[in-house]
């Protein structure tokens, strides 16, 4: 059993020097995790850290249920704009 890290800061600084490492980790341990920006400036870091991924996390998508998934694929489109 997997579980949902539902308020995270990976993308403070704390982690650059290991975030690759710590992000597989995450992958391993974790279902989902959600990423909290601290300040505006780290908002935006998580804005484009979810473009970075929106292709790979489109590709886990084919388990989540039709109606979620659209959901989702709504929010990064919004994203992109």
């Amino acid at each position: 059993m997997k579980y949902i890290d539902t308020h995270c800061h990976l993308l403070f600084p704390f982690y650059d020097e290991d975030r690759e490492e710590v992000l597989l980790k995450v992958d391993d341990e974790l279902d989902l995790f959600i990423e909290i920006g601290g300040d505006l400036d780290n908002s935006q870091k998580v804005v484009d850290f979810i473009k970075k991924i929106s292709l790979k996390l489109l590709e886990l998508l084919e388990f989540i249920q039709p109606t979620v998934k659209a959901l989702i694929l709504t929010l990064l489109t919004n994203l992109k704009n």
